[in-house]
């Protein structure tokens, strides 16, 4: 997957400036949203995934477990490249900084985002 086009990243950095008012200038918007998208590029991608596991079933969850989380972070990426990252993609609100800044991968609030139980077992 290739870099976002610097429009692109223009455009998510105004619009990160105005989901969180005073939290940034345009230079560190820029840089931090950068930075947000070389994480999820890399993690898109995915990548020839060797894991240390004492059986077949727990290696063919961890693969299922990594798959979904490149997915996850290209369906977050294309968000960013379209400048709509810092926004919900359910309720069309404001994903929280803090949780934008924990979960790479983000595109829903805490208040849209599924409460589902994460198996973290894979999660290194």
């Amino acid at each position: 997957m290739s870099p976002a086009p610097t429009d692109g990243v223009n455009g998510s950095a105004a619009a990160l400036m105005t989901a969180h008012p005073g939290r940034f200038d345009e230079l560190s918007a820029t840089a931090w949203v950068e930075e947000r998208l070389a994480l999820l590029t890399e993690r898109a991608a995915g990548g020839d995934v060797r894991l240390s596991v004492s059986s077949g079933c727990a290696a063919a969850g961890a693969a299922t477990h990594v798959r979904a989380q490149a997915q996850a972070a290209q369906r977050a990426l294309a968000r960013w490249c379209a400048g709509t990252g810092p926004q919900c993609e359910a309720c069309d609100g404001v994903i929280a900084l803090d949780r934008l800044e924990s979960l790479v991968a983000a595109v829903r609030c805490a208040s849209c985002a599924p409460r589902t139980p994460v198996d973290t077992r894979w999660c290194r």
